[in-house]
This record gives C-alpha cells, structure tokens and sequence, in this order.
C-alpha cells in the first residue's frame, strides 16, 4: 500500500504508521489541521466507532470510486442508460449543450 501514488509524500515510516493502526495518526494529522486553523486546545475528533459492516459498505463505495468498469462509455454504464426511443409518452427530453452535443 505504500507504494500507491497517494502515499509517496510519506516517509516510510509514516506510511507504516498510517497502514498499520493508521486510525491514531490520522487523528493526530487532523488534530494538528484543527489548530492550524482554529489554535491550540481545539476540540480533539473522535474516531466515529464504525462496524466491521459498515466498514465494508465505506471500502466498497470508495472502491468504486476508481472502478475502471465505471468509465463513461464502458459497456457496464451504457447498459445503465435508457435506449432513445422517445420515452414512454413520445416526449423524450435529451439533454444537450450549447453546442448540441449530448450531455
């Protein structure tokens, strides 16, 4: 994991840090941003005491987030578009832009 594009701004030791029980130095990170702005003694955050299940849901949500299935123009999406055939009272409305292209 510490070789992903959004790590490489960490020394190797923070990454570590950041992956394995990664929760306290994020709370530090973000306490450290609260006095940046707000000054010292800020209210500290408080980890949210999510479920193993809700958890999941987060990871899969964020995951599809970069799914390379999820390119506009991939088969996965187009198959998610209605056809343009005029909608069910003849009165499709197809959104275009100033030029005219689809939208």
């Amino acid at each position: 994991m510490c070789s992903l594009e959004q790590f490489k701004h960490l020394s190797a030791e923070e990454c570590v840090d950041l992956v394995n029980g990664g929760d306290d130095y994020i709370l530090e990170l973000n306490l450290a941003q609260i006095e940046a702005i707000n000054g010292v003694g800020a209210p500290r955050p408080v980890p949210r005491g999510f479920t193993d299940n809700e958890i999941g849901y987060l990871v899969s949500y964020l995951k599809s987030l970069s799914d390379p299935s999820a390119v506009a123009g991939s088969p996965e999406i187009n198959s998610l578009i209605p056809a343009r055939d005029g909608g069910p009272d003849g009165n499709q409305l197809d959104a275009v832009d100033e030029s005219g292209a689809p939208l």
